[in-house]
């Protein structure tokens, strides 16, 4: 047998189909180390929920995301051969199969990345003009500065290929391949009929089609099919997450709204929605008499059990016990558990108002207060400042935004810049530090933003843990530490609060002062394997406190943060603040479109319902079971959940439309 030369056996090595079938591989791989990196669909993380780990769950995967990366570069084998069909034998055709399947695959890839490291999923229209200070111009004009840089590199990519390209063509040899064999009708028809079967089968599990929907190739799969059976074009399909139930009636689908009392079940869950009519938008308030100083204190991410909250002999928040000890407490819940919603709806009273709302901000205003925001945060960050109209009123408007240059961390986002205490108590004191300026009555907002994950930043004091984790070791394995560097941002954040509570006292101003403390939302931290919060319905990740500086306005009952605008404005006329007369409404994600919906009701049982897959739970711990078999106090309990989540919904419609024909919806 004659023995093969080194390029024999290379020629061999790379024979097109053999090299196409190493370009899938290396870029699957590649994809799935970036997938996971970004949203942990495997290993888990901060803020993940859907983690693709069981054996139904891997099988949905293997027959989304991975058969249709493989069908890609099948099509991409085809087409390449195709194209060299004239000189299918040299390398020419292996040339072009590493630069325009592999090269150029992993630059897309790699540049959708890039763009996901500072936009995450959405590149919204509202982020794009926040990088523009509030200017689209002024954005465009960043974009296209630091975009010049990808401009003249991908330039230079082409231009090299090109170079490349004309010397192969001139010296390309003929060497014997195995060509692209033809495409047959049958083989047409089983693709045709086989990848959409693969495609809804694993559409069904919500882990894989999450995870699924991170990879180009079954993306662009599920986009086209999403495209062809939407029939009535109403943005629902027989391939979106949420199948659409009335493919051929564009008034009937997942998320439709609901319209009340008409007799028609419109998106498909509980029946038709009946309610009575909606009482008026609450009014701004007059207040009479006395009118004490109003400060409303958020720490982020503080949890519900944080009053007696022990770390090795130590007390977490001995300021907020204090503070508790003299006046009143009660657990809170956030209506959907991300900082920019909780923050709307404790000062507006509503979930998800529209641009330029009523607000505490506002009621104080009209009533002769000065206003003053202290925020660790970028408080136009997801519309915040727009919806609650707080930099419009308010005589001192103070943020991580404004502050650039005394942020905690140098680079970062909008959505994790902050803003050490310390820093806003001397912007406090350089405003607010002379007894002159309490002649007149104050509403003063302060947010807290230590115990943002990842729970530290340079600086911070060592109150509980002397040691804080560090970010890149934060993990299940590490899960003592996590907490206890959490629980050490948190106290930061009281320690701060007693700061304040000092200078209020030294000016003489905080026997006339009501103070509000409260978290936006709790914090998961991997009790049940999760780290994060706003993923999960459960007491954990959506639980905070309320205390309130006066007795008389707390309890066991929870409240809602909904509920603070209202509670604030009888605190201030000293009367007493009414029971809340049904559970609170939670949802995961947004209002109108929400993965699942839950209620809780004065002795914190949770009700939950999975709208991706109609299922019910009782208890946040309860088993799952199919909506369609509850019965009973049961079914009792989701009627009563649906019919407030309808309502709400359709008071957010109402909302919204109002504003837009008033010219200021957002």
């Amino acid at each position: 047998m004659q023995k093969l030369t080194i390029l024999e056996k290379l020629h061999r090595l790379t024979l097109p189909p053999v090299l196409m079938t190493g370009v899938a591989v290396v870029t699957f791989i590649v994809e799935t180390l970036l997938v996971d990196r970004k949203f942990a669909v495997f290993s888990g993380g901060f803020g993940q929920s859907k983690i693709i780990d069981a054996p139904g769950e891997w099988l949905c995967f293997l027959g989304g995301a991975v058969a249709m990366h493989a069908l890609l570069f099948t099509m991409l084998y085809r087409i390449l051969v195709w194209i060299h069909r004239k000189r299918p034998a040299g390398l020419l055709l292996r040339f072009n199969i590493l630069c325009l399947a592999g090269a150029g695959f992993l630059g897309v890839l790699i540049g959708k990345f890039e763009v996901l490291s500072y936009f995450s999923d959405a590149v919204s229209f509202a982020l794009i003009k926040s990088l523009g200070g509030g200017s689209i111009k002024q954005a465009l004009l960043f974009g296209l500065y630091y975009g010049g840089f990808v401009v003249v590199g991908i330039g230079g990519a082409i231009a090299a290929y090109l170079v490349v390209l004309y010397w192969l063509a001139k010296r390309d040899p003929k060497l014997a391949t195995i060509a692209s064999p033809p495409v047959r009708w049958k083989q047409a028809l089983i693709t045709a009929v086989s990848v959409p079967a693969l495609l809804y089968g694993a559409n069904l599990s919500t882990d894989a089609r999450y995870g699924n929907a991170r990879y180009m190739a079954h993306n662009l799969a599920m986009t086209t099919l999403d495209q062809v059976t939407d029939f009535d074009r109403d943005g629902y399909s027989l391939f979106s997450s949420q199948i659409d139930d009335f493919p051929f009636n564009a008034s009937r689908h997942p998320f439709a709204l609901d319209i009340p009392n008409n007799g028609i079940d419109e998106d498909g869950v509980g029946g038709d929605l009946v309610i009575a009519p909606l009482p008026a938008l609450m009014p701004t308030p007059q207040f009479k008499g006395a009118r004490p100083n109003v400060i409303q204190v958020v720490f982020e991410s503080m949890r519900g059990d944080v009053l007696g909250k022990r770390i090795n002999g130590k007390p977490v928040a001995p300021n907020l016990e204090a503070l508790a000890a003299g006046g009143s407490v009660r657990p809170a819940y956030s209506p959907v558990g991300f900082t920019a919603e909780s923050v709307k709806a404790m000062f507006s009273g509503y979930t998800e108002p529209p641009f330029h709302s009523h607000s505490l901000f506002t009621d104080f205003k009209a009533n002769g207060y000065r206003v003053g925001v202290f925020s660790g945060q970028a408080e136009h960050f997801g519309d915040i400042a727009d919806a609650l109209s707080s930099s419009d009123v308010a005589d001192v408007f103070i943020d991580a935004e404004k502050l650039k240059d005394k942020r905690a961390y140098g680079h970062a986002s909008l959505a994790s810049v902050k803003l050490d205490e310390r820093v806003l108590l001397d912007e406090f004191t350089a405003r607010y530090g002379n007894a002159k300026m309490w002649t007149q009555p104050n509403f003063l907002y302060f947010n807290f933003q230590s115990a943002h994950f990842p729970y530290s930043h340079p600086g911070m004091k060592t109150l509980i843990e002397p040691n804080p984790i560090p970010r890149d070791e934060v993990g299940q394995a590490n899960r003592a530490w996590v907490q206890s560097t959490y629980w050490n941002a948190v106290a930061q954040s009281d320690y701060a609060l007693g700061l304040l509570i000092a200078e209020l006292k030294q000016l003489g101003v905080y026997d006339n002062t009501i103070l509000l403390v409260t978290g936006d939302h709790g914090e998961e931290l991997f009790e049940h394997g999760f780290l994060g919060h706003g993923h999960i319905l459960n007491r954990t990740q959506y639980q905070t406190v309320m205390v309130l500086s006066r007795p008389g306005y707390g309890g066991a009952a929870p409240i809602g943060l909904v509920d603070y605008r209202i509670l604030v404005h009888h605190a201030v006329e000293g009367v007493p603040n009414p029971e809340r007369a049904e559970p609170i409404l939670l949802n995961i994600g947004a209002l109108q479109a929400p993965g699942a919906i839950a209620m809780v009701d004065a002795h914190h049982e949770m009700t939950i319902l999975h709208l991706d897959t109609k299922e019910v739970q009782i208890g946040e711990n309860g088993s799952r079971i199919p909506m369609a078999s509850v019965t009973g106090s049961a079914k009792r309990r989701v009627d009563q959940l649906i019919t407030l989540w309808g309502r709400e919904r359709w008071r957010h419609y109402l909302m919204h439309e109002a504003a837009d024909k008033a010219g200021h919806g957002g």
